[in-house]
């Protein structure tokens, strides 16, 4: 059996991903990783081989790998400047986690303040999170939400 510090899959505190870990504290510390856009420590706790469906504004688009999924979560957040993230609760539906986190800041060109919301249904593993679906609204203009956080012209 592999060390803790062998392992690239582990846990918050180095102590390998398996069935002696709680899945929702495992789902709670992904959603708060995305949400602090903390990359080593999302990496931690997903398995090697974990596979992605997301729903992207432009359509489905499906991965494989935490090498890819990592560098997903950089690519949409990386662009961020002075982002801060919330995360919602995960909330445990039959065998799978479903959470989510919500991120607001400004892009380098100066295009102004966007936020994005994103849900995930996480199946955590033996070696860690194996499974994610994703929703994202994708980045949608601040300045286009009313006092409520409704977009203009929808009810």
């Amino acid at each position: 059996m592999k060390s803790a510090t062998e392992s690239p899959t582990c846990s918050l505190d180095n102590r390998p991903v398996g069935r002696r870990e709680d899945p929702g504290e495992i789902a709670t510390d992904f959603a708060s990783a995305v949400a602090e856009r903390d990359y080593d420590r999302l990496r931690r706790l997903i398995a090697d081989d974990v596979t992605v469906r997301a729903l992207l504004p432009r359509g489905l688009v499906e991965w494989q790998g935490a090498g890819a999924t990592v560098e997903h979560f950089q690519f949409w957040y990386d662009r961020l400047l002075a982002a801060w993230g919330r995360v919602v609760a995960p909330v445990l539906v039959e065998d799978r986690y479903v959470a989510g986190w919500h991120h607001e800041g400004n892009f380098e060109d100066g295009s102004g303040r966007h936020v994005i919301e994103q849900r995930a249904v996480l199946q955590v593993g033996e070696r860690g999170i194996a499974h994610i679906d994703l929703v994202c609204t994708g980045f949608r203009r601040a300045d286009r939400l009313d006092a409520d956080g409704a977009s203009e012209g929808r009810s």
